[in-house]
């Protein structure tokens, strides 16, 4: 009925609305691309550069974290190795 609402309104949202629920479910990154300089291209721009921020941020937690883990691992194995060289 009114198709330029829905191009300029109603679809922008949907798929604003759409990426922030992705987001939500756990898949970091989503990008939204809109070919407008409005207040909704405004949003969908920072609304993919948070996505991206929270993305590298988690991606660099992991890493540490599968760093750490590493570590621990290591250090368990060398206490476990001075355990049975002390205990011998």
């Amino acid at each position: 009925m009114y198709p330029k609402l829905n191009k300029v309104i109603t679809r922008p949202l949907r798929d604003l609305t759409n990426a922030a629920e992705g987001v939500a479910a756990g898949l970091y990154g989503q990008q939204v691309r809109l070919d407008s300089r409005d207040e909704l291209g405004r949003l969908a721009e920072s609304f993919s550069a948070m996505s991206a921020e929270v993305q590298q941020t988690r991606d660099g937690l992991e890493e540490v974290v599968r760093q750490r883990t590493r570590e621990l691992e290591e250090a368990q194995e060398a206490d476990l190795l001075l355990h049975v060289i002390d205990v011998s």
